[in-house]
């Protein structure tokens, strides 16, 4: 062999040899000795490694065998249909494809020995695999490039809590906030998280924009007419301030205009009936009110107090209409805050069952990135993607045939630095940080700042009576 040759991995002993016989854009036509194709159970799906200056990764997409032959001495050849994945860099597997020379040799790749090379070079390993085989991601691309975690089905909430701890352990750069519709996380992230309860109160509606305070109104009331949007667009500028100042902005408006009368005084008459409302107690009830910027900013994403380092906004005690709108009112705020901090305070923004909260993954941008769960991708699936990774674009062959050749408890790892999708059974969560706990008595509250003055403040009207 040559120097380049002696980079491509042979695979358990295996003496199978191939030949490059033509080549495409995007595919190859291999030849390999029937024999020995045979003996090394050559099939769609197996990874094949071609010699070059850089080694490249191909999978058999399919394979076609000539009739037997006839004359004596002839040796019978299988011809193998290879998509060409990425290539070996220093042992190294990376998607980044290059096209392979006609008559260049070609042999089946050892996936475990590329694997430990990768694992080998990562700079931050986050390891979720359990038993012998590693699988890790590269805390550092995470942000940027994004992973799918694909199955049929998912257990999504357990591998959900195991990223984020592993994030946690890893010292992640980034404010963390996770998204808990079910209240599932409660016990998952310990000392680590502040749980808050996002029925406690979340905003004030004078921080909420005219949009926001629509889809509010209209979750649990009818949906507002176009005059009434329109008013509501006048009245609101987000500058913060309570609920009867809008209402009097609303009022001065009506009386300013005869046209505008009857539409802000109906208006008007919506927020007076909310503010009694208790399923909106989260933006109209008096604690609501009583929060300014600098403490929605501390509850939500601890700051500038920093600890602990996550919160999880649990909606369990919301009425479902409302998950929707508060959810993306917090992703508005985690935009926010990544985008004036000019990335000195990155946001990663976890939501458990995103498709349900808010219909599809938020978009990423330079400072903020997504970590979601979604109970339905793509061909049936579920999964988790970080950073608006599209498992839509799973749907190749060879990743269709790796979800269907999973065991029981499997995932299947889509990583764009990773040539080809990887199965791996995640490693399993410590008992206690299992998701579904319940709640342990006395400890509702603990940890939100809401909750703790609250308290002080009942503790101070008791011993003024």
């Amino acid at each position: 062999m040559t120097g380049a040759n002696s980079a491509v991995p042979s695979q358990g002993g295996s003496r199978l040899e191939g030949v490059v016989a033509s080549v495409s854009a995007e595919t190859a036509i291999l030849a390999f000795p029937a024999t020995l194709a045979r003996a090394a159970n050559l099939t769609i799906g197996t990874l094949i490694a071609i010699e070059g200056i850089t080694p490249i990764i191909a999978s058999v997409a399919a394979m076609e065998t000539p009739a037997g032959l006839t004359e004596p001495g002839q040796v019978e050849i299988v011809f193998a249909e290879v998509r060409l994945l990425g290539s070996l860099e220093a042992g190294i597997p990376m998607a980044r494809v290059t096209c392979p020379s006609v008559g260049a040799s070609a042999r089946l790749l050892d996936e475990r020995e590329a694997i430990e090379a990768r694992e080998a070079a990562l700079k931050e390993p986050l390891n979720l695999a359990a038993g012998e085989r590693p699988l890790s991601l590269e805390l550092q691309h995470l942000m940027r490039d994004g992973l799918v975690i694909a199955g049929q089905p998912l257990q999504t909430a357990p591998l959900f809590a195991l990223i984020i701890r592993k994030l946690l352990l890893g010292s992640f750069p980034a404010r963390l906030i996770v998204l808990d519709p079910d209240d599932l996380f409660t016990d998952s992230f310990g000392g680590a998280a502040s749980v808050v309860d996002l029925s406690l109160g979340l905003a004030p509606i004078g921080l909420l924009n005219a949009d926001e305070i629509a889809a509010v109104l209209g979750a649990v009331q009818e949906p507002l007419s176009e005059d009434e949007r329109r008013l509501l667009r006048m009245a609101v500028r987000g500058q913060g301030g309570q609920l009867r100042s809008l209402i009097a902005e609303l009022d001065r408006i009506g009386s300013a205009s005869q046209d505008d009368t009857k539409p802000a005084s109906s208006l008007s008459a919506r927020l007076r009936r909310a503010r009694e409302d208790d399923r909106l107690a989260l933006f109209l009830s008096e604690e609501a009110d009583a929060l300014d910027a600098d403490m929605v900013v501390q509850n939500l994403f601890r700051l500038p107090d920093g600890r602990p380092p996550m919160t999880v906004c649990q909606l369990g005690n919301l009425v479902p209409e409302l998950h929707r709108p508060a959810a993306k009112i917090i992703q508005r705020f985690a935009k926010t805050l990544a985008k004036t901090s000019g990335g000195r305070i990155p946001v990663l923004f976890a939501a458990h069952q995103v498709d349900r909260l808010m219909g599809e993954a938020p978009e990423p941008s330079a400072h903020f990135a997504s970590l979601t769960t979604a109970r339905t991708f793509a061909s049936g699936q579920s999964g988790i993607a970080t950073h608006g990774a599209k498992a839509e674009g799973a749907g190749t062959e060879a990743i269709e045939l790796a979800l269907r050749s999973l065991r029981a408890g499997e995932a299947l790892l889509l990583d764009p630095m990773l040539p080809w999708p990887q199965a791996f059974t995640p490693q399993a969560l410590p008992e206690g940080a299992q998701p579904g706990g319940s709640r342990q008595t006395g400890s509702e509250g603990e940890g939100d700042a809401r909750a703790l003055l609250a308290k002080v403040a009942s503790a101070f009207a008791g011993g003024r009576g």
